[in-house]
């Protein structure tokens, strides 16, 4: 049984930790390039104006960064000329499509037919004319979650390795939070995984007291497992990352109508109102995050990530409110409060009780206590207490 046991984690490690698994599929590296230009090249006062479809397709690039500095009616002015230069590659578009006479085309014209193939038909260009999308740049953004991510990823990492998953899979949530662990999304997708109340329920402790979505290193447990789950329905990690996005049932419909479990097949031939441009670039912006992140100092000069986060854990005999911990431990309310995120405002300002048993953090120079076990968690899974 011993054997078998070990037999099993080989072949589970082998399946899910395997270092190439995640490949460039052929036909997504144009949608991979693009996005590492996005979130490493293009400041958030840039807006590129290019085709869902075929990211890569740049019409245009608005800079509004001295717009900006000047102050000059900033967002009013974007607006406007964001779509009036949306408007004038409509109508471009729409020339195109109408004519097969390309001498006559002024410069801009022609140098939006050059990002066309030569023998493109009228009908491209026509799907092209509804298929204009703006993308705002990311630079700032993705540099400061890959400066915050230091925090956490080598916490996450132990979390996906003792899962037997792939320890990159770290890098995802640069595309869902940039690693922020107050993130919210309009949807109410809480935290550096952005769980949903209802799929959060089903990997996670959410209460009246406690909710781990908005702790980074607890929701990562609960990634891991939606994760797993995703491969194992799916047998492809594209496909299983996208899930993670677009739903596990939506992709498996996916495959259905497609006939196909190739995830760029899908993207060029899926026809879905819920298949919009978030659910087709979700996987490459993974590749491309995780491309970043881990060659960060090649994209960025003079980047330093923080520092993983160090802490001590004591697991609670009783039930306290955060006062008496803070009094104690020692320990201020308010770095309680920071130290534990999973900790819903009832316990940090209104006084109800941290539930028996909880594995508070504490700062590393906190002493034992009475009986209550202390032990290490620098940045590490919870264990053992």
């Amino acid at each position: 049984m011993r054997h078998l046991t070990g037999l099993l984690l080989f072949m589970s490690l082998s399946i899910y930790g395997q270092s190439d698994c995640f490949h460039i599929p052929e036909g997504l590296e144009n949608r991979i390039f693009f996005w590492e230009k996005v979130f490493t090249h293009y400041s958030l006062d840039q807006v590129l104006i290019h085709d869902s479809e075929h990211p890569e397709r740049i019409y245009q690039v608005l800079d509004f960064r001295e717009l900006k500095a000047r102050g000059l009616l900033y967002e009013k002015s974007k607006k406007e000329s964001i779509q009036t230069a949306r408007n004038e590659i409509r109508a471009i578009l729409g020339k195109l499509a109408a004519t097969t006479d390309t001498i006559h085309l002024s410069k801009e014209e022609k140098r939006i037919r050059r990002l066309f193939d030569p023998n493109a038909r009228p009908s491209v260009f026509r799907h092209a004319r509804i298929c204009i999308h703006t993308q705002k740049g990311a630079m700032e953004t993705f540099k400061a979650g890959l400066i915050r991510s230091g925090r956490y990823v080598p916490a996450m990492k132990v979390i996906f390795k003792e899962e037997g998953l792939p320890e990159d899979l770290v890098y995802l949530a640069h595309v869902e939070s940039g690693f922020h662990p107050y993130a919210k999304s309009p949807a109410g997708a809480l935290g550096v995984w952005q769980f949903i109340q209802s799929t959060g329920k089903q990997y996670l402790k959410i209460g009246s007291t406690i909710d781990e979505r908005m702790d980074p290193i607890l929701s990562t447990k609960g990634a891991a497992k939606l994760l797993k789950s995703n491969y194992q329905a799916t047998e492809s990690w594209p496909l299983a990352i996208t899930a993670y996005n677009h739903g596990l049932n939506g992709i498996q419909q996916a495959v259905i109508s497609v006939h196909s479990r190739d995830l760029v097949k899908m993207i060029q031939s899926y026809r879905s109102p819920l298949f919009g441009y978030a659910s087709k670039n979700f996987y490459a912006e993974f590749l491309a995050a995780r491309q970043i992140a881990k060659n960060p100092h090649k994209y960025f000069s003079n980047i330093e990530l923080d520092p993983p986060i160090q802490y001590k854990l004591v697991r609670l005999p009783f039930a306290f409110t955060i006062r008496e911990a803070s009094q104690m431990f020692n320990v201020s309310q308010e770095i309680l409060a920071n130290m534990n995120p999973a900790l819903k405002q009832a316990v940090t300002r209104r006084g109800k009780k941290i539930p028996r048993g909880y594995s508070l953090r504490v700062p590393v120079e906190v002493k034992a206590v009475g009986a209550m076990i202390i032990g290490p968690g620098i940045g590490a899974a919870i264990q053992g207490f």
